[in-house]
């Protein structure tokens, strides 16, 4: 499974268990998902706010991971002291350079204005 989860050498098993308990185990299974799109595998001391900085400046282009589970979904951006909360969790995903990072939101903002200018030659069509 993508964005698997393992704490081997990361995590404690009983921080792990004391997210899911608080019932933050839907964000903790989005951030792992998250750490494809943004390229990490892990949270440490030293690279927390790179992890968070990716995250923001993705949900800043694209919009929010998460949002509220009631009627109106509100959205909900990660903020540093979530990021913080998981620090020492690693997850199954492939590490990319913020080189590689910038090129992939640069790519992804290019491919969303082509559409837009698309769409807009075919409604004056």
């Amino acid at each position: 499974m993508f964005g698997k989860l393992f704490n081997e050498n990361g995590m404690s098993a009983e921080a792990i268990e004391k997210h899911v308990n608080n019932g933050i185990s839907g964000s903790l299974h989005c951030l792992s998902l998250n750490s494809i799109t943004i390229g990490m595998d892990e949270i440490t001391e030293k690279n927390y706010e790179e992890f968070y900085l990716r995250l923001s400046m993705y949900e800043s282009c694209f919009g929010a991971f998460r949002y509220t589970a009631n009627e109106d979904k509100t959205p909900v951006f990660w903020s540093i002291d979530e990021i913080k909360e998981f620090i020492g969790i690693r997850f199954y995903s492939d590490r990319i350079t913020k080189a590689q990072f910038n090129k992939r939101i640069t790519d992804r903002l290019r491919e969303e204005a082509v559409r837009g200018l698309n769409h807009f030659k075919a409604e004056v069509a």
